[in-house]
């Protein structure tokens, strides 16, 4: 039976587990959305986080890796115990198989076969210690896209343990083989980023009896916190994020050359440095959270031609900062930045159009004040942290009361 202990008001408090990947303080979408909704339960439940990295990321390859020399954290920021799971020097060598996943020709013909496959060495590595974390929580909460998700739907419906997916899919890149899509399905309920990924799983998991909501990842107001920035004397757009092709960052920069309206182009986040094309165009590689904070203050244009997204966290930053931003017109972009209200959204592909796009934000700054505004209150409205955490807690309520199967 789950065990509560019991604060100085005498309320229960609950026994919550978030099951991630990878945790605080390694930094990234998943990694931040975890963490904010660990700082907002700390007060209220106990709370645990389970992970497979808080330290130096790895993936499957590294399980048969010496462990890492730097240890990882016991607790955050906020008090909550977080679990690493490490590998003995007996489970690395059951969990050999798993570097064949790596193998080239494996990933282009039986990627997705194959990986359900291994998983039968991750269980039998990892199935004992998990069960034995898991066996007295109240609810586990699971964001993972890997096995350790799935291990953990296996344990918790075993042991009727309620059970939510927060899974940061990319469907047909990684998180969707047969066997994730089916963990997925078994949870008491999803929890979504978006409609785009509710519909997509429904189209492939047709019938699913688990309950599916949307609700954003949360982001805390931290708009006018830094310093008021020095007169700009012409416009700027912000690129923020990493140098991967997908993210667009080459598409913008060549976009950018060709408009009429004199600008600055700022680029910011891990990744090879760009070979700016002219001196508008400034690259300051990857930055602390307070200088990204101030970027957002002060340029007039957040710019992201991104092509993939599980959800696009940084649009949602702009807009909380009251920035326009332009982005490419696909799912779920498009739940997040409306067209001609809180920004532009272009036809993917479309460098011309991208091009004509900042040529209108950037030669028109009342559209620039309009779009702004118009984002600001969007991200009040629905993707403020309260807001998002609010709905995540009523979710919990409702799956601890058992009224969330369908039939």
């Amino acid at each position: 039976m789950p065990m509560n202990t019991s604060d100085t008001a005498g309320h229960f408090r609950k026994k919550i587990l978030l099951i991630t990947d990878s945790y605080w303080p390694l930094l990234g979408g998943v990694e931040n959305w975890v963490h904010a909704l660990a700082a907002d339960l700390a007060n209220t439940h106990e709370v645990f986080i389970i992970t497979h990295a808080s330290g130096p990321k790895y993936g499957p390859r590294s399980f048969c890796s010496p462990a890492p020399k730097t240890p990882a954290p016991d607790q955050d920021d906020f008090g909550n115990r977080i679990i690493t799971l490490l590998p003995t020097a007996v489970k690395r060598i059951i969990l050999l198989p798993l570097i064949l996943w790596h193998l080239p020709l494996i990933r282009k013909f039986w990627a997705k076969g194959f990986f359900d496959f291994l998983f039968i060495f991750y269980r039998a590595a990892f199935s004992s210690t998990l069960r034995a974390l898991i066996k007295n929580a109240d609810v586990a909460h699971s964001f993972s896209t890997g096995y350790l998700g799935v291990l953990a739907t296996r344990i918790c419906v075993h042991d009727s343990i309620p059970l939510i997916h927060s899974p940061p899919v990319h469907f047909d890149k990684w998180g969707d083989t047969p066997l994730l899509l089916k963990s997925y399905a078994r949870a008491d309920a999803i929890m979504c980023l978006s409609n785009a990924f509710k519909n997509e799983f429904l189209k492939r998991m047709p019938g699913a009896p688990c309950e599916i909501i949307v609700n954003p990842a949360p982001v805390k107001d931290q708009a006018g916190r830094t310093a008021p920035r020095p007169h700009e004397k012409v416009p700027f757009v912000l690129f923020l994020g990493r140098r991967e092709e997908h993210k667009g960052a080459a598409m913008l920069a060549a976009a950018f050359t060709k408009i009429n309206t004199k600008a600055r182009l700022v680029f910011a986040g891990p990744g090879p440095s760009l070979n700016a094309p002219n001196e508008s165009i400034e690259d300051k590689g990857e930055v602390d959270e307070r200088t990204k904070r101030r970027l957002l203050e002060s340029c007039d244009v957040l710019c992201v031609p991104s092509r993939d997204e599980s959800f696009g966290i940084v649009y949602v930053e702009a807009m909380m900062h009251g920035k326009p931003v332009i982005a490419l017109k696909m799912a779920p972009i498009n739940e997040i930045v409306i067209h001609n209200q809180t920004g532009l959204l272009v036809p993917g592909g479309r460098e011309d159009l991208l091009t004509k796009a900042l040529e209108e934000l950037l030669s028109n700054k009342q559209l620039r004040e309009k779009f702004g505004a118009n984002g600001r209150k969007r991200y009040e409205e629905v993707f403020e942290e309260k807001i998002v955490m609010k709905r995540t807690r009523d979710l919990y309520d409702k799956i601890l009361s058992g009224d969330t199967r369908k039939g």
